[in-house]
């Protein structure tokens, strides 16, 4: 693979576990953006169309868990991305500064 070029991927980082990340930099992403959606359960149920609280619920925090688990693990080795889509139908922007 070529050093310098860069592999990305953006995930909504509901199936994006530690493991599956380490995964996903070993194979050469460098580059991985997550989109958790918001930070209240209800603007993630809204925006996903999950309507099963507890699978929302899981989602949402892995969604958010991963995003960490890059910044604690690899903040020095792969070009990290947090999306937050803002529609003001789906959120506030006092949830979108939390």
């Amino acid at each position: 693979m070529d050093s310098k070029a860069r592999l990305h991927l953006d995930s909504n980082g509901t199936i994006l576990t530690p493991s599956y990340v380490d995964d996903l930099v070993e194979a050469g992403a460098n580059n991985i953006g997550v989109e958790p959606k918001g930070l209240r359960l209800e603007t993630f149920m809204n925006i996903s169309g999950i309507s099963d609280r507890a699978i929302a619920e899981r989602y949402l925090k892995t969604s958010w868990e991963a995003a960490k688990y890059l910044i604690d693990n690899y903040k020095d080795k792969v070009c990290i991305g947090i999306g937050i889509p803002y529609n003001s139908d789906f959120m506030s922007y006092k949830e979108l500064a939390a």
